[in-house]
């Protein structure tokens, strides 16, 4: 009787051991399963990424149509426009212009420093393929192929007369004149700096008068003997601009004013020496400010170069 139930026992126990353990095609079904829902998961996915690769390309190919410039030696994009893309579309039109004009394939690393730079101009310009350059001047991304920039040298400007300057595309008429009892200052470009280059970039045409004190300029007299001249920006130029109570660097007041980075290295500047008189657009300098004690006007007039129907009546 013992003997029984402890092989009933024996055999309970075996059967509760058997049920509670998969057999092997069991677990193999699993795997069969699992493997199949996996192929068809992965199969999704893949499709789902087709898709959305077809769609980026398709939207990328619409913005080109669209949006695309020419410009010299390269393509201009309107910056507001490619701000708001979606980052992976702007990425697709950015990679498949420069490779279809320029022949050259964008890295990581090189979409990545577009991409700051889109965000901040003020940052280094992004090393993009070699022979390349992109820059953003006022609402315009452009990317061209690279080339030397021009050389402005400084030009004296007569007084009285009338002065070019061959590369930065202006001139200046000059003339000295009594102060008239009625004297009032020059509304000037009545615009921001930025807004009146960013006109003059688009072929609007540049016309501003400014009156100085002759005497505290140009006599004897004055801080520096150096000529009267017409030049860009150099490192450390400053100027204490007129109702400021001190001198400011001209680099900080076009980075304060927005003006672009490449319209910055050719903005005409009037200076004496080292001494910035006039930032066209902006302000004169204090010193040489028209006060009640000014006996003598020098009247500027910077101008568009070649401005079809004017004539040099002076200043």
């Amino acid at each position: 009787m013992n003997q029984i139930l402890i092989i009933g026992c024996k055999k309970a126990s075996t059967t509760s051991s058997n049920v509670g353990s998969p057999s092997a095609s069991h677990l193999s079904n699993n795997r069969n399963r699992s493997s199949l829902i996996g192929s068809s998961l992965l199969a999704a996915t893949a499709e789902q990424l087709r898709d959305a690769a077809e769609l980026i390309s398709t939207q990328a190919e619409r913005a080109a149509e669209r949006f695309v410039e020419p410009d010299d030696d390269g393509f201009a994009l309107p910056l507001r426009a490619l701000r708001q893309m979606p980052r992976a579309v702007r990425t697709e039109l950015l990679r498949n212009l420069i490779a279809g004009r320029f022949d050259r394939t964008l890295t990581a690393r090189q979409v990545r420093s577009l991409e700051r730079f889109l965000l901040d101009p003020e940052r280094p310009h992004p090393a993009l393929a070699r022979g390349l350059v992109c820059e953003i001047v006022f609402d315009r991304f452009i990317v061209r192929r690279s080339r030397p920039g021009p050389q402005h040298p400084p030009v004296e400007i007569a007084v009285p007369g009338v002065t070019v300057h061959p590369t930065l595309n202006v001139e200046a008429a000059a003339r000295i004149s009594p102060r008239p009892p009625d004297w009032k200052p020059r509304n000037g470009a009545n615009v921001p700096l930025a807004e009146l280059w960013r006109r003059v970039e688009a072929g609007q045409d540049l016309d501003l008068t400014q009156d100085f004190d002759a005497d505290s300029l140009l006599s004897p007299g004055a801080p520096t003997k150096e000529p009267l001249v017409l030049r860009t920006r150099r490192p450390g130029d400053h100027m204490q601009p007129i109702g400021f109570d001190g001198v400011k660097k001209v680099q900080d007041i076009l980075v304060d004013e927005k003006l672009p980075v490449a319209v910055r290295a050719k903005l005409p500047l009037l200076c004496r020496g080292d001494a910035v008189v006039w930032v066209p657009g902006y302000r004169i300098a204090d010193p040489y400010k028209v006060t009640d004690e000014t006996r003598r006007l020098l009247v500027v007039r910077l101008m568009s170069e070649h401005r079809p129907g004017r004539h040099h009546d002076g200043a």
